[in-house]
């Protein structure tokens, strides 16, 4: 069998139609990866790093009514004391749910039970007839707040770790989607 300017021509234009199709079924595979990556990104790690820096502040502000209320004994600071300690809790649940790591449950574990330690340790000591704590009060309320702000610290920075190793990924998938787009008139022009 002989092939005919018409047949070779035809075969040139499968072998190209061929050599498309299965260019486009990679870049599409590759941008369906980049797609996955970019959406965990922003519906966990980003979150995870916003609400770890939200459970500092709502704990500062906390720390700060409870100050307020041992001086002052009004007990509009212990309400809002009170106010923010479900809003912590709500804040900390919202995580929970993000998370994906063994290890990231476990630290937030421990922050919920420190937290409620915490918490109720001062509420043991709002009523107590001393006007101010007294120094192991003090002493243990610290190393609580110490502890919440450890393991928030160290759950944003295994986020955010997390985050920058997925956005690496992302330039090494775009580059390769890149090159083989390039490729592509390099390698039919040849043809």
């Amino acid at each position: 069998m002989s092939l005919t300017i018409f047949k070779r021509l035809i075969i040139s234009y499968l072998i190209i139609i061929l050599m498309v199709f299965i260019a486009g079924v990679y870049l599409f595979s590759q941008l369906t990866s980049l797609d996955k990556i970019v959406y965990y990104i922003n519906k966990v790690d980003v979150p995870t790093i916003r609400l770890t820096k939200d459970l500092k502040d709502v704990l500062l502000t906390q720390v700060g009514f409870e100050e307020k209320y041992f001086v002052s004994r009004d007990p509009d600071f212990y309400h809002r004391f009170l106010k923010l300690n479900f809003y912590f809790l709500k804040k900390l649940e919202k995580l929970n749910s993000l998370v994906d790591a063994d290890q990231k449950i476990e630290i937030l574990k421990n922050v919920r039970e420190i937290y409620m330690d915490y918490t109720t340790l001062f509420k043991k000591n709002a009523f107590k007839k001393e006007i101010v704590p007294s120094s192991q009060y003090n002493l243990k309320k610290r190393a609580f707040i110490r502890e919440i702000n450890r393991d928030l610290d160290e759950l944003s920075q295994m986020a955010i770790f997390d985050r920058d190793k997925r956005l690496e990924q992302t330039g090494r998938i775009s580059t390769k989607a890149i090159r083989v787009t390039l490729a592509m008139p390099q390698f039919f022009g040849k043809i």
